[in-house]
């Protein structure tokens, strides 16, 4: 949701939506620090590229847990209100099925602003 604030547009992001931002976030660091496959496996290596250039494969089981019938609709509904806000790119398979999600330049600077600086 948009909220004009000073005379400028201030994106307001709903909790789960914070967690779909930080969980993206989490999984494309991880996928970051897995080395490329070696050369002679093929079919590993074409899946790591495809998730190094498109985000992490997306799976709301892997990602969110069990959720009943409601509970998915409003995880994908929050889904696609992130992608229409610009904060994510969503691939899909066959025209709907999410595939993929990634953060997008404006994604990773909204989670930057979510996430607390941890001092040691």
């Amino acid at each position: 949701m948009r909220k004009r604030e000073n005379g400028k547009m201030k994106i307001q992001i709903t909790p789960l939506q914070k967690v779909v931002l930080l969980e993206t976030q989490r999984r494309t660091q991880e996928l970051a620090e897995i080395p490329r496959p070696p050369a002679d496996w093929h079919c590993q290596r074409i899946a790591y590229d495809a998730e190094i250039e498109h985000g992490p494969q997306y799976s709301g089981l892997d990602w969110f847990g069990p959720k009943n019938a409601s509970q998915q609709y409003k995880l994908l509904r929050d889904i696609r209100k992130l992608e229409a806000l610009g904060l994510l790119t969503v691939n899909k398979a066959d025209g709907r099925r999410i595939t993929n999600l990634q953060l997008t330049t404006r994604g990773l600077n909204a989670v930057s602003q979510l996430n607390p600086v941890l001092e040691d």
